[in-house]
């Protein structure tokens, strides 16, 4: 079954490919092109120029840098498909409008009697679409622009495949930053602490910490040492009155409370 996900994992292979055409039907694969990810970093590339055993319009040459002369030498998809599959196994294929590409290269797997490509895909494009619907256009290059990712040329497949894992990169920033919003929002409206981050600052006046640390382990709260990004709420032990507000701490946000706030309002019983 072709799945197409709307997550963020840390292990991939980004895929781009530079074709003669929109059509998959008709049109060849001119050059292929895919990044091998493990925890986020790149571990292999793979890029090969493609002899499409036709000749290359003028408008695919003017857009990609690609021409008849590049390719002369080059081996057909035939030969070059098999070892592309085996660099990317049964990963999941990242890539933006990654649809396009795996259109060909199911068309091409397909004409060969290879063995269908079922891998999972992760679509840069509908994430963007997610997590950035004010813009008013989602291309590669756009995003690019957007995030300021560095980006040495488009329309060549390799260096589309760098520009698509920053921009992926950054996208996963974006949610991590976002879920943690919603996270503190949660925690700032006193629904629930749930999955929030504590630090407590100052020793605790009306109640003792290892009677504080049972309680919020009860309703899978985490009770820190120190403070780190991970932190959502920073309690000011020994204070009475109420004090929230709202700080940032390397681009993370998170709120200090007096313990008078986070008692009252989370309703800790004092023992």
């Amino acid at each position: 079954m072709r799945k197409s996900i709307l997550e963020f994992p840390s292990d991939y292979t980004v895929v781009d490919i530079e074709t003669t055409g929109l059509n998959a039907a008709n049109d060849a694969i001119i050059e292929i092109a895919a990044i091998k990810i493990k925890n986020h970093e790149i571990v292999n590339t793979f890029s090969e120029l493609i002899n499409p055993l036709r000749p290359i319009s003028r408008f695919i040459t003017n857009l990609t840098g690609i021409d008849d002369e590049m390719v002369e030498m080059c081996e057909s998809i035939e030969m070059i498909l098999p070892q592309f599959l085996d660099f990317v196994e049964d990963d999941k294929i990242l890539g933006h409008n990654i649809n396009f590409d795996l259109s060909f290269l199911r068309k091409k797997c397909s004409e060969f009697g290879i063995i269908e490509l079922n891998n999972t895909s992760v679509d840069t494009l509908k994430l963007s679409r997610y997590l950035l619907p004010q813009l008013p256009h989602h291309r590669l290059q756009d995003l690019v622009q957007y995030f300021r990712v560095t980006s040495n040329g488009a329309h060549r497949a390799l260096a589309d495949c760098m520009s698509t894992k920053g921009v992926y990169d950054e996208l996963r920033k974006l949610n991590e930053l976002k879920e943690r919003k919603r996270l503190l929002q949660s925690c700032k409206n006193f629904d629930t602490l749930a999955n929030c981050h504590i630090v407590i600052a100052g020793p605790l006046s009306a109640i003792d910490s290892k009677n504080l640390m049972l309680q919020l382990s009860a309703v899978n709260a985490v009770l820190d040492e120190t403070m780190s990004t991970d932190t959502d709420i920073l309690v000011l032990g020994g204070m009475e009155k109420p004090y929230q507000r709202s700080m940032e701490l390397s681009d993370h946000p998170f709120i200090i409370l007096s313990e008078h706030e986070l008692l009252q309002r989370f309703k800790v019983k004092v023992q």
